[in-house]
């Protein structure tokens, strides 16, 4: 045990106002989303133009995309300049994705 006084702890202050998390603030207060979130953001006809359909076996979230196990989305199939694989055949290698059909619409 210590020979030393117990010292005083100050008392918490309380906020002055609940906080209110961004679920629970009224619509016209939330953020308007960045993007739409109604379908992939590439063209269909991009899918021939170098580009394939992988479908998710694990989330993948950045900061323009937020994808879930079973999601099928559209990727860039084109390797790099020096024979680099593909953003597509990179998350196939890793094992995050495999390919897949285009989505029915």
């Amino acid at each position: 045990m210590s020979n030393r006084p117990a010292r005083a702890r100050a008392p918490s202050a309380a906020p002055a106002h609940p906080a209110v998390t961004p679920a629970e603030a009224p619509l016209a207060q939330q953020p308007a989303p960045s993007a739409p979130v109604d379908g992939p953001k590439y063209a269909p006809e991009k899918a021939m133009q170098g580009c394939a359909w992988l479908l998710m076996k694990t989330g993948l979230t950045g900061p323009e995309i937020c994808l879930s196990n079973g999601d099928k989305h559209l990727f860039d199939a084109t390797p790099g300049p020096e024979g680099e694989p593909s953003e597509a055949q990179r998350l196939v290698d890793a094992g995050f994705a495999e390919y897949c059909d285009a989505p029915e619409a």
